[in-house]
């Protein structure tokens, strides 16, 4: 088989979320490496490792760069990375620009073995290339040996039994980490199955084109790497429009970026485009689901949602709103179209998007693996008791209650949350001046 698409002058960029741990390269090698063989799993390797070195689009090396550091031909190298892509480890995207044809090569971590084994076709491919031993001696290594506690008995110290913590902060946490709560967050493995938004990436070399007409440098704008690629995400802009916030924001004593100015310049632009002009509704052109909500969340990405819902209830985004969807949306833990259901929940609890409400529903959110808007709104419906509202069984419901109630958890120690109070008081003054004409 040959890829027309790939010859060894063809350019290739690499992409990828997070770093492979030491566990990761011993599943890769016990599970992975007897269905693709050495070859699939020296280039994935050495894809993870090239990532590492920061570069910009415009720079790209060719592939004749990793076919002589595997020692392989351009056939072996397409047959290898195919197995890859058939496993879930690789997603390949087709590009070009002014230098010509590339190929971005994106990558995610291998399963967890427990994963794994639960996956029929993976786990019966395995058992077919290694026979009946091997398999099941590899089944041996990754089970758990919990067999050995039958009839022991569990001596073990709680917390509380070792630690000492004062009463009050016992009932009520200090501030001090509740913030630290809000403010950190677990990052789950970067799956195939989770889709962290619907934008094209960006192209760099046309940018870098752009932004040399203002004095920016190709070093300067990889330094500022992130923060544009996440404004890109966030705010939906395009190359020419990234530009122009640029070209704004340019420190003309060194021409470097003022990020800060950059950042305030784009949230007065998404404001003034969500709050003041009123564009139509737009009918999606993706596969209804039967729900409005859900088809509306799958359209839009978040920044254009929170707008969409906003003009619903003829209010407003604020400044702290887009603060909060930013941070969550950066974290790349939940899919856009999951983000935007968060929205619609929070939305119907709150006037405003609330940090509290919107990391507690996210958190719990990430734990349960919700990775698409339908399973979202089951969430949120489990949640509610909708699928049993004639339940009885009270130590059910006070499960339920505990795991999954986020407005009660929300509510909590409400006096506390001075952020909560200023972002509604801050959207009920500026609704108050709306309906009486008068707006600040």
């Amino acid at each position: 088989m040959i890829d027309t698409n790939l010859n060894p002058m063809t350019g290739f960029w690499i992409l990828r979320h997070n770093e492979l741990s030491d566990v990761d390269k011993k599943t890769l090698i016990d599970l992975y490496q007897p269905l693709v063989g050495p070859i699939a799993i020296g280039q994935y390797l050495l894809l993870w490792n090239e990532s590492k070195k920061k570069t910009i689009v415009s720079k790209r090396l060719s592939h004749s760069h990793l076919l002589s550091l595997l020692d392989c031909g351009v056939n072996d190298f397409y047959e290898a990375r195919i197995k890859l892509e058939a496993l879930g480890l690789l997603k390949v995207y087709k590009k070009s620009d002014v230098l010509g044809d590339y190929l971005v090569y994106e990558l995610y971590k291998p399963m967890e073995a427990a994963d794994f084994f639960n996956e029929s076709l993976l786990s019966t491919l395995l058992f077919e290339k290694v026979g009946r031993n091997v398999f099941e001696e590899l089944v041996d290594k990754y089970s758990s040996q919990t067999n050995v506690l039958i009839d022991a008995q569990d001596i073990t110290k709680s917390f509380l039994d070792v630690f000492t913590i004062s009463n009050d902060n016992l009932i009520t946490s200090p501030m001090e980490v509740k913030d630290a709560q809000s403010k950190v967050m677990e990052q789950p493995d970067n799956i195939p199955s989770i889709k962290s938004n619907k934008m094209e990436p960006i192209d760099w070399s046309f940018l870098e084109q752009l932004v040399s007409q203002y004095g920016v440098s190709a070093n300067e704008l990889q330094a500022k790497e992130e923060s544009l690629y996440n404004m890109h995400v966030f705010y939906g802009l395009d190359e020419l429009e990234i530009s122009n916030l640029v070209a704004r924001s340019v420190n003309i004593s060194d021409n470097t970026i003022d990020e800060k100015r950059l950042e305030r310049i784009a949230q007065t632009k998404y404001e003034s485009r969500s709050n003041i002009i009123q564009k139509p509704i737009v009918e999606t052109t993706s596969k209804s689901t039967g729900n409005p909500v859900v088809d509306k969340a799958n359209e839009l990405i978040p920044s254009e949602y929170l707008a969409y819902e906003k003009r619903q209830k003829n209010g407003y985004v604020a400044s702290g709103e887009t603060r909060i969807l930013r941070n969550l949306q950066n974290r790349h833990v939940l899919p856009d179209s999951v983000i935007n259901i968060l929205i619609h929940y929070s939305l119907q609890n709150s006037p405003t998007l609330v940090q509290g409400l919107v990391d507690r529903v996210a958190n719990d959110w990430i734990q349960n693996k919700i990775s698409n808007a339908e399973d979202a709104f089951k969430r949120i419906n489990e949640f509610n008791g909708t699928k049993n509202p004639n339940r009885s069984n009270k130590t059910k419901m006070s499960v339920v209650e505990k795991g999954t109630d986020w407005d009660k958890l929300a509510n909590e120690n409400k006096n506390d949350d001075q952020e909560a109070k200023r972002l509604i008081e801050e959207a009920n003054a500026r609704l108050n001046s709306l309906h009486s004409g008068k707006v600040e």
